[in-house]
């Protein structure tokens, strides 16, 4: 069984270090909660046999579920962005799905992309 041995964060990664000598990075963006948590808050993590435990922002993240790539779990996804209409083209949405959160939220930022919805940038557009 993988287990969480150390946690720590960067700007916009958790980074977990796991038994075996593994380390998983998963961008802040899949859990709101600890996007928005602060440092002191982030520290205060609880390990345990299956997961990670946030008493002050109460978030629970399953070890078993980074690997696999499961996001929170409690938030509602934002609708994506429609296909035709009047609406997306005004906001400048591109159709591409933003490679961090998965959001259909791409706009232009000169011959990048970047996500109205978790901020990732640079990605390159031919």
């Amino acid at each position: 069984m993988i287990s969480a041995k150390a946690v720590r964060f960067d700007d916009d990664s958790m980074w977990v270090d796991l038994s075996g000598g593994r380390t998983l990075g998963v961008p802040c963006a899949w859990f709101p909660r600890l996007l928005n948590a602060t440092s002191k808050q982030r520290d205060a993590v609880e390990i345990g046999r299956f997961g990670l435990h946030w008493e002050d922002i109460d978030e629970d993240i399953s070890i078993a579920g980074l690997p696999a790539g499961r996001r929170d779990q409690t938030a509602k996804p934002l609708p994506a962005a429609p296909v035709k209409g009047r609406k997306r083209t005004l906001k400048g949405y591109v159709g591409e799905a933003c490679p961090e959160c998965g959001y259909f939220t791409m706009v232009r930022n000169g011959t990048c992309l970047k996500c109205d919805t978790c901020g990732a940038d640079g990605v390159f557009v031919n």
